[in-house]
């Protein structure tokens, strides 16, 4: 677990990515709801009502696994697994990437981001996505590390 001390900034979530995850749970529900009234099944109207609270459980799960943190000492990222920390000191560069996805799932969503990069380019990176954190905190971080780098690029 990260461990987060006082001195810890968190940079907050939208919750726009999420919304469509609670709106498939909230639809899925209230169908259901629907379906087991006209129905007459009691059984199904009760697993119906359950949906709902699980569905926001599971988007909250997965809400929380990507954050990101800093303190005097550096920048943390923590995305399920894995957990990089980069101190001020060993960032190498910031880059603005934005473009197309080129997954099969989303081929066409618009991305932007901004990479942070260690000295190990291959492993030391954190990635910071506009469409997951607000921008106001995107940029006092930005403004946080020109105070610490301020021989480092800040694309912004």
């Amino acid at each position: 677990m990260i461990q987060i001390q006082r001195s810890t900034v968190r940079l907050r979530k939208k919750l726009s990515p999420y919304t469509f995850l609670f709106v498939i749970f909230g639809a899925l529900s209230v169908f259901m709801c629907i379906q087991s009234f006209i129905a007459n099944d009691q059984e199904g109207f009760l697993l119906s009502l359950c949906i709902l609270p699980f569905g926001g459980i599971l988007v909250f799960g997965i809400m929380s696994t990507y954050r990101i943190y800093w303190n005097e000492n550096g920048i943390k990222m923590g995305v399920d697994l894995r957990r990089n920390t980069i101190p001020f000191t060993e960032i190498t560069s910031v880059q603005y990437v934005s473009g197309y996805n080129t997954s099969r799932n989303s081929p066409f969503r618009k991305f932007k981001r901004i990479v942070i990069r260690g000295h190990n380019k291959r492993k030391d990176y954190i990635e910071i996505s506009f469409h997951h954190f607000r921008s106001e905190d995107i940029a006092t971080l930005m403004d946080e590390i020109s105070k610490r780098r301020p021989d480092i690029e800040i694309p912004w």
